[in-house]
């Protein structure tokens, strides 16, 4: 059997129904060439492959397809190709890889090892330069994985480019790593329509002036003012007014579509949308503030603002991803919901709380049906408590829901679904949502570090590996997309530039590309905050974070740019595409395929396919079983169980003992 990694299930019985006397096969094989000892393990694997049943060592599929479309329709296969963007070619890949057949095709490769493992690190031994060049950066970039959405019918596969990563941080080190063809580099615009007293937003001090608040409800402590709170002074209206229009400005969408952000998260709360009828409000501990909220303005009075948001969005390249922040009777225990009600006081699994969140996503569909163009989607909703039953959540709200927003909504538009890393793997396992009956589905997640201050660069890191393992491992077997809806730099230091040491610069270059090499890219909270807590508006306060060789250059990082680029060359040097190379490349070099995990008899494979006549392979065959032939004449010049070989592996491995 020569698919990867695969082993035949009843080897060793069968096995032993082979191990009859040496001249098994007729001695006139040998005028043709045929070497009866490798014959003879070449007709064991064969045979075997074509009459016992399989499994992959290990639990690794069996990839073996021509095409892309039968191989992303196979379980755990990815389709690995080389693209020649137009006339240009790439120099440097022919030199190193050839005719790249033996890193193309259908495979189980995770895709991060076949960027960096299998495409890097032959690449850049060869090359001679440094890694940051743009013509070695452009010639990683012609290798693609795919990997299929495991849905009949579903067109929206993972994609991904291999590129080039460079750490900003000591020793600068480089590497390659794939990278989401759909990649969201998004940042939240946090604390306009649900305030946040910690992110000190400008008007917070007037908005909330004089507001009085209950400091215990029932037996737990309330410690800050909420927004429903606001409800109860007589110039509610005119203070959320104030508020709105100080803190959406279009020179907020300029700064950020200039620096590189393409999407933009939009908290909202159901207030924002659902109008009540008469007195009503939402089950609560304390039904009354709840009320309060509808007492602001009323849900079309918010209009205004939205649209702003998604016309100044537009224009400056972004599109906008509603998120419904704050849900009726709250979700968790915490002041976004729009009503803080105490350490865990949450009462948003009602079937009332519910009804009226689904009437508010219907109304949310409705913008963002207006809005095609520039509106990305909407998540349901935002950090629900873990206490709350997952399948409750999705026949009580999720699925009717989804219903309502698909009604003004095309199959296509994402519908997202966040959950914290620890809850990926129950919905990995469920699978609840089905693209043919609900359209696409993203799933999303939320990282931050809310422990002591980390000064360290390398255990700021280090905190989250396990996190970040549990979203690859989402995005590597579940049939849905992932992104990271909410991170944060913070947690680090006070980001006073005068004493604060911390590279945030450099976490969030590893942020970034963490996230988008393990689904659809990430989106930081917030973009801006009180020059008190920077750290908590990276965006906005970006100039005026951390030390100077430290600040935020996230226009840099989006690009995939070193820290350092003065050795960098310019998108059309020489070797990137169609132009003289200068470099001395030489003969071409064959890789080491052991890190292509090819199967031992592989390489015979290879000599047999490549230096025999169809005659004579022929003749070959017709002195085996019927059933041997048969495999034989069906793989005869073509690969064996997807392996593809080419002109150096004679050369390259059949000196290795096999």
């Amino acid at each position: 059997h020569f698919g990867t990694q695969a082993v035949p299930m009843g080897w060793g019985a069968a096995a032993q129904l082979l191990q009859g006397p040496a001249p098994l096969l007729p001695t006139a094989a040998g005028a043709y060439g045929c070497h009866r000892k490798k014959l003879r393990i070449l007709l064991l694997h064969g045979a075997l492959a074509a009459l016992l049943p399989t499994v992959s060592d290990g639990g690794k599929p069996d990839c073996w397809a021509h095409s892309e479309d039968k191989c992303l329709h196979q379980s755990g296969c990815r389709w690995f190709s080389y693209s020649r963007y137009g006339e240009r070619s790439c120099p440097l890949c022919e030199a190193v890889f050839g005719k790249q057949d033996g890193v193309t095709g259908c495979r189980d490769w995770d895709p991060a090892a076949f960027c960096n493992d299998i495409i890097f690190k032959p690449a850049l031994e060869r090359y001679g330069g440094h890694a940051s060049e743009a013509a070695f950066r452009q010639a990683v970039q012609m290798y693609e994985a795919s990997q299929g959405s495991g849905e009949v019918g579903n067109p929206h596969n993972k994609r991904a480019s291999c590129d080039v990563w460079c750490d900003y941080s000591w020793p600068y080190s480089c590497l390659g790593q794939p990278r989401t063809h759909q990649e969201v580099r998004g940042v939240n615009y946090g604390g306009r329509f649900v305030p946040e007293n910690y992110l000190g937003t400008p008007g917070l001090d007037k908005l909330f002036a004089g507001i009085l608040f209950p400091k215990q409800v029932g037996s737990v402590v309330v410690k800050d003012p909420s927004l429903c709170d606001v409800g109860e002074a007589s110039d509610a209206m005119e203070r959320m007014t104030r508020f709105l229009d100080t803190n959406i400005r279009q020179e907020h969408f300029e700064h950020m579509g200039h620096l590189g952000f393409n999407v933009l998260r939009l908290p909202v709360g159901y207030w924002n949308f659902a109008a009540l009828p008469g007195s009503s409000a939402p089950n609560g501990a304390d039904g009354s503030r709840w009320r309060k909220l509808q007492l602001i303005m009323p849900p079309l009075q918010y209009a205004p603002w939205v649209e702003k948001v998604f016309r100044w969005a537009k224009l400056a390249n972004m599109s906008v991803l509603l998120d419904l922040h704050g849900a009726p009777g709250g979700q968790t225990d915490n002041t976004f919901t729009g009503c803080d009600q105490g350490r865990g006081n949450f009462f948003f699994d009602t079937k009332w709380n519910m009804k009226i969140a689904v009437q508010a996503v219907e109304e949310m569909a409705k913008v963002c049906g207006m809005h095609r163009e520039s509106c990305y989607g909407i998540e349901l909703l935002n950090e629900p408590h873990g206490e709350i039953p997952r399948d409750h959540l999705i026949e009580g709200y999720y699925l009717s829901a989804i219903a309502a927003a698909r009604r003004h909504l095309s199959k296509d538009t994402p519908l997202v679904i966040m959950d914290w890393t620890s809850k990926l793997g129950w919905w990995l396992e469920r699978r609840p949502f089905s693209y043919d009956e609900h359209g696409r589905i993203l799933f999303s997640t939320h990282l931050y570090h809310m422990g002591p201050e980390i000064t360290d660069q390398n255990e700021a890191r280090r905190r989250f590996r396990h996190e970040i393992s549990l979203i690859n491992k989402f995005h590597m077997e579940s049939i849905y997309d992932v992104l990271v809806t909410e991170y944060a730099v913070s947690g680090h230091g006070p980001g006073n530039p005068n004493v604060d040491l911390f590279d945030y610069n450099s976490l969030a270059n590893w942020y970034v590309h963490q996230f988008n090499q393990r689904g659809m890219g990430s989106m930081v909270w917030n973009f801006d905050a009180s020059p008190s807590v920077p750290s908590w508006g990276p965006v906005e306060q970006a100039g005026r974070l951390g030390s100077t060789p430290a600040r935020m250059t996230w226009k840099k990082i989006f690009s995939g740019m070193p820290l350092k680029d003065d050795r960098s060359q310019g998108a059309d040097a020489p070797g990137a595409g169609g132009q003289e190379n200068k470099r001395p490349w030489g003969q071409v070099v064959p890789i080491d395929r052991g890190s292509l995990r090819r199967c031992r008899v592989a390489p015979l494979a290879c000599w047999l396919q490549d230096h025999s006549s169809f005659v004579a392979a022929t003749a070959c065959v017709f002195s085996m079983t019927s059933a041997a032939a048969a495999v034989l004449v069906a793989f005869r010049g073509q690969v064996f169980r997807g392996h593809h070989c080419n002109e150096d592996d004679e050369h390259g491995l059949m000196g290795q003992g096999h």
